[in-house]
């Protein structure tokens, strides 16, 4: 329950600001908003097709909100990302294919040039279940299970408005499981029985926004994170990585394609590891993978 309500004190949070800043703008232009919300549909049919395969449908779900401030030497920048997906087909009901729910703020003051002294907050989650597919009774995550928080203080080097890197050699990570029984199974860099975790370490992040042609703009995101105190002492000198990449593809006013290819690599975190074995997918062992996510959709969008 505790969980819950700070999840949604963040939310209620974020409303609060967006409608504080549409009273301000009537007059003053230190405000900025941007919002774009979007459906993308996926649907396979197959009939009498004999190469194999199943009719499935799919869709996802997006929100992108920026709301920014800037008057004299201060900035301050908020983002929510949120993205949930599922999928249907002949062979099961309802499979979940992407869940994320992320909120960024931002605030500095300038130092010289383009550069300013950042305070940076983020807290990623999730929204629902997700399960071990293809078995869909082994739970590895849901509501705040896991859930990061990281705050840091550091540099932020704004070369213009697309292009921006953060570096901060002080940053603390918190993870949180509330959910008792992946909190027994120690997952996620905790030990068994563990729902908290406190990291100390560096944070460096790059962030680019730039259109490539009419229509069509790529934005990329690179968070790279070293643990000071890790309890595993050989992990100390290595870098976990987060590197999340979207092309979207603008057909007209309500009509767009995006493109999102996310890498994740976690020293802390082992991946279930999949053969084939007699044709079936099988788990065989555990291990430090790069964990890669590709989504590919065509749907409905709109700039708010």
């Amino acid at each position: 329950m505790k969980s819950k309500i700070f999840i949604f004190t963040l939310l209620y949070f974020l409303a609060y600001t967006l409608i504080l800043a549409d009273t301000q703008t009537s007059d003053t232009t230190y405000w900025s908003k941007e919002a774009n919300v979007s459906i993308n549909l996926n649907q396979l049919a197959l009939v009498n097709w004999a190469k194999g395969g199943e009719s499935s449908v799919a869709a996802t779900g997006l929100v992108n909100a920026k709301l920014n401030y800037k008057e004299d030497d201060i900035q301050w920048d908020n983002v929510l990302d949120i993205r949930y997906g599922i999928m249907s087909s002949e062979q099961y009901d309802i499979r979940k294919t992407d869940d994320k729910f992320e909120i960024e703020s931002k605030i500095g003051y300038n130092a010289f040039a383009n550069v300013f002294y950042s305070v940076d907050m983020s807290f990623n989650s999730q929204f629902y279940d997700g399960y071990k597919y293809p078995d869909d009774s082994t739970l590895v995550s849901t509501f705040f299970s896991p859930a990061y928080l990281t705050m840091s203080t550091g540099l932020d080097y704004k070369i213009n408005s697309s292009f921006s890197f953060f570096l901060s050699p002080f940053a603390g990570r918190f993870i949180w499981i509330a959910d008792d029984s992946l909190s027994a199974k120690g997952v996620y860099s905790l030990e068994p029985g563990e729902s908290f975790r406190a990291d100390f370490g560096a944070k460096f992040t790059a962030k680019a926004e730039q259109k490539i042609m009419e229509n069509v703009i790529i934005k990329s995101k690179l968070e790279l994170f070293n643990n000071y105190t890790d309890r595993d002492e050989s992990n100390r000198t290595n870098i976990d990585v987060n590197c999340e990449n979207t092309l979207s593809m603008k057909v007209n006013d309500y009509i767009a394609a995006n493109i999102f290819v996310h890498f994740i690599y976690d020293h802390n975190i082992n991946v279930p590891l999949f053969d084939q074995v007699e044709g079936i997918k099988t788990k065989i062992g555990e291990g430090k993978r790069l964990q890669v996510k590709e989504v590919l959709g065509v749907g409905f969008s709109y700039k708010l």
